[in-house]
């Protein structure tokens, strides 16, 4: 079935978003064409977070390569794995990325999340930022 899309680069830039923003993409694998069509928004500011599913069953089933997109999440952000939950003594958001992944450990960690279910079906959810000046 074929739907109307808009990409949502142009929508921010239209609605001149103020202040800080927060992204929700849940899209079941089409997630490097979201990140496509925001991409020039996302580097023209430096106030916003991205929650965003990383599901490699679904990214392939849309013929998109999942390490592929966490190379690139790598080169041009900051990221970590949400946690479900937040501890109690959690500050900030920003506390949550003391250890953000670095490129050398984006094969494991795509193994992990293979294997968080079964049949290869696993899932997390991530936070994206932008890189730190």
């Amino acid at each position: 079935m074929e739907v109307p899309t808009r990409a949502v680069g142009p929508m921010l830039d239209q609605s001149k978003v103020e202040g800080p923003v927060f992204i929700k993409v849940d899209t079941q694998g089409y997630e490097p064409k979201v990140l496509a069509g925001i991409e020039q928004w996302l580097h023209s500011r430096r106030d916003w977070w991205i929650k965003m599913e990383f599901a490699p069953n679904w990214l392939e089933s849309q013929q998109h390569d999942p390490l592929q997109l966490l190379h690139y999440l790598s080169d041009h952000f900051e990221f970590i794995d949400f946690p479900e939950r937040l501890s109690y003594n959690t500050p900030d958001l920003d506390a949550l990325f003391e250890r953000p992944f670095q490129r050398d450990q984006l094969q494991d960690f795509l193994q992990y999340v293979v294997s968080l279910n079964r049949n290869g079906l696993g899932w997390v959810d991530l936070l994206v930022r932008p890189k730190p000046l």
